[in-house]
């Protein structure tokens, strides 16, 4: 096998770091690709997208998304957030009941106020 000139004989046996990194074209490319995926198969696959979609946020380094929504919308900066904290919660705490059913009733509180959310100056938040 060659990947950009490097065979799989030249490469270590063994990982020599624990995270793969992108570059941000890298990552970009493919933001676009899950994004045209969804938008080929008309939604059939939007759960993957969706999956797909928050571990790329969650990787990307904060210049490379662009955040203009969430000056637009408290609505947005509350979904930032708990995108964070479903990170941290796998992250830290996978096992932790409590913590779990905090996020979740958090999250379940998002979930209502997303489904009442009339636009941008409505006034759920």
């Amino acid at each position: 096998m060659n990947v950009r000139g490097i065979t799989h004989h030249d490469r270590p046996s063994t990982p020599t770091r624990l995270h793969a990194s992108l570059t941000r074209e890298q990552w970009t490319i493919l933001v676009e690709a899950f994004a045209d995926m969804c938008v080929a198969t008309e939604g059939a696959h939007e759960e993957l997208h969706d999956r797909a979609a928050g571990v790329l946020e969650v990787v990307s380094l904060p210049e490379w998304v662009d955040r203009s929504l969430t000056a637009a919308s408290p609505l947005w900066t509350r979904i930032y957030e708990h995108i964070g904290q479903l990170t941290h919660l796998a992250d830290a705490a996978p096992e932790d009941a409590a913590q779990i059913r905090a996020v979740g009733q958090q999250i379940v509180s998002l979930g209502q106020d997303m489904a009442q959310y009339k636009g941008v100056g409505s006034c759920v938040v």
